[in-house]
């Protein structure tokens, strides 16, 4: 393994709780979570069928991306199946056996954590079925060759993929992801050894194609399912498989459609947002500046108030038949106060000067 993580794996790798969130939201709001499911029990059921009816015993299958554990939850419940899984991420993993173990402990033995471009860690033949859910397009270009000849290597009989169709547009806009979605996965398995690829176009269209690849016949050939009609011949086989690409195109554009709208509608009711808290700052900014000319329109008021009521009081005091002679005599008192005091504390100046003028020095003593 590189020494460098490339960005697309390291992003998977540091998902956790945060992606499991995401996923849940998903399952409830995409209609084609559930149908994955149907279809995963379904095709599971049957294989079961048949491998205890020809071998007499459980269907040894791996998921190869198994994530936080949605497919070995129902996997594991199924009569005559024996499910294991692996992945890359350790967030991933960390959560899946948080969910799981508590009711099935013995999946602690069957979950593995994996590096995403080297050897399994499984003998050859070890799954009677390999399968993965939109798992193969996260792989790098250069990688994904190598990814499908090792689950060619451990798988005995088949390998089923549940994938997007190849598309130059999907939902993670990141230049990391430039080129995963492109991978041609009928040509990479005929590459890693003769078999037979049955192209499922329409029993998860148009969100998914089902590639079920037949491995343990030494047979080569490819088939595809669209429109309720298998084509074989190459000629039809393009055609097919045009189709199932511009289907997925029309979701795909019609989707974006549908977000293009919501973003417009959101930014309408954004910038109706904005002007509306632009008008009330406007409207408090002029109420601010009003209730400031109030209050000091208030204080100046105060102000006049208290003037007004000292003069009052002076003159009251000064006119009053009574109080007239205890004013003066108060105020005589106070003058000759300030007049003693000095001397008798030895404040006063030979100069004359006053003692509290700082223009004056004490004189120093002797």
């Amino acid at each position: 393994m590189s020494t460098e993580l490339k960005e697309n794996y390291r992003s998977w790798q540091n998902s956790s709780w945060n992606w499991y969130a995401e996923l849940q939201f998903r399952r409830y709001t995409i209609p084609s979570y559930d149908a994955q499911e149907a279809f995963l029990k379904g095709y599971f059921s049957d294989a079961a069928g048949r491998c205890l009816e020809e071998n007499g015993r459980p269907l040894r299958v791996l998921e190869f991306g198994c994530g936080f554990g949605r497919h070995l939850k129902y996997l594991h419940q199924m009569d005559g199946v024996e499910v294991y899984g692996c992945d890359q991420s350790p967030g991933m993993l960390s959560v899946a056996r948080t969910l799981l173990l508590g009711r099935f402990p013995e999946l602690e033995e069957r979950i593995e954590l994996v590096e995403p471009d080297q050897r399994l860690p499984y003998e050859d033949d070890a799954f009677d079925i390999v399968f993965t859910v939109s798992v193969l397009i996260h792989v790098s270009p250069e990688d994904v060759a190598g990814r499908v000849k090792e689950l060619r290597r451990v798988a005995r009989s088949r390998i089923l993929n549940v994938e997007l169709p190849p598309f130059t547009h999907s939902y993670l806009w990141d230049d990391a992801h430039g080129g995963c979605w492109l991978h041609d996965f009928p040509r990479l398995h005929r590459q890693a050894g003769p078999c037979i690829v049955e192209v499922d176009g329409d029993s998860l269209a148009p969100n998914a194609v089902i590639y079920d690849v037949a491995c343990d016949g030494g047979r080569d050939g490819l088939r595809v399912l669209q429109g309720g009609k298998w084509a074989e011949s190459p000629e039809q086989v393009q055609e097919a498989r045009l189709n199932i690409l511009l289907e997925y195109s029309k979701l795909c554009r019609g989707r974006a459609q549908q977000n293009f709208a919501r973003e417009a509608e959101t930014s309408r009711e954004l910038r109706d947002e904005i002007r509306e808290l632009k008008r009330r700052m406007r409207t408090l900014r002029v109420d601010n500046r009003s209730l400031n000319e109030r209050v000091k329109k208030r204080e100046q008021t105060i102000r006049r108030l208290r003037a007004t009521r000292a003069l009052k009081f002076s003159y009251w005091l000064a006119n009053h038949p009574l109080l007239r002679p205890v004013a003066k005599t108060a105020f005589d008192a106070l003058v000759g106060i300030r007049r003693f005091l000095p001397r008798a504390l030895g404040l006063e100046r030979r100069d004359g000067g006053d003692p509290r003028d700082s223009d004056h020095k004490a004189p120093d003593d002797e």
